[in-house]
């Protein structure tokens, strides 16, 4: 106790730190810094202290962690699961910026939800869905112009927020453009049925040149659609 920041490639693992199996980390942590648990393949276990702000790029890449629950703390998450062992992922409404590849080539992924902060996902090959935020107003569009998911062979569905009840409804809206590619059993979906006016803005969807069939599980009155190669 007392220590608040793992520095830089600390318990790394092929540093002497492979057979790492579990890490305690104490309360007063507030920094875990860029690969200082990185590649201990066999570290399945590890609490997230209640103060920790800042998780940065490679801090947990390439571990045998399946579950992580974050603290209410966390501000900051950077890269820091990539190619990790994660099955299910819930991202804190206080988190205010995640690196884009964050989560990315992790293969057992099946869920992963956003509640203010989003970032793209990246060859999940396991991964079904993707929930956003409710509040579409506030949460950073930074990564949106990038991707919302891109070679996600099993990703079946994508569920936006609760949207506002008026002449204009607008389920998401971002002036960069957001698209899924290669995700080809997508469904977005989780509407309201009694919405009357459906507004996808900026929903670019591709595949090797090709268009994707995406189906709504809701009748469409008014979309403006954008199909790139």
């Amino acid at each position: 106790e007392g220590i608040t920041e793992i520095g830089h490639c600390a318990f790394k693992g092929y540093e002497g730190f492979k057979n790492l199996e579990t890490a305690v980390l104490p309360q007063s942590l507030k920094t875990i810094g860029e690969y200082a648990f990185g590649s201990c393949q066999k570290l399945t276990t590890v609490n997230l202290p209640s103060n920790l702000k800042e998780i940065e790029s490679e801090a947990f890449q390439n571990t045998g962690i399946k579950n992580i629950v974050f603290p209410e703390s966390l501000i900051y998450l950077g890269a820091a699961f990539n190619s990790s062992a994660l099955e299910s992922v819930y991202i804190p409404e206080n988190v205010e910026k995640i690196e884009g590849s964050a989560f990315n080539w992790c293969n057992n992924l099946k869920k992963i939800t956003f509640t203010k902060a989003v970032c793209s996902v990246v060859n999940c090959n396991a991964l079904e869905e993707i929930v956003y935020p409710a509040d579409y107003g506030t949460y950073n569009y930074e990564y949106y112009h990038y991707f919302m998911a891109e070679n996600c062979p099993n990703l079946k569905k994508i569920t936006f927020p609760a949207v506002e009840k008026n002449n204009n409804v607008k389920i998401l809206k971002t002036s960069y453009g957001t698209y899924v590619k290669n995700c080809p059993k997508v469904t977005l979906g989780n509407v309201n049925s009694d919405m009357i006016k459906y507004y996808i803005d900026h929903i670019v969807v591709s595949k090797e040149r090709r268009s994707v069939n995406i189906t709504f599980p809701f009748e469409v009155e008014e979309m403006q659609f954008f199909i790139t190669t």
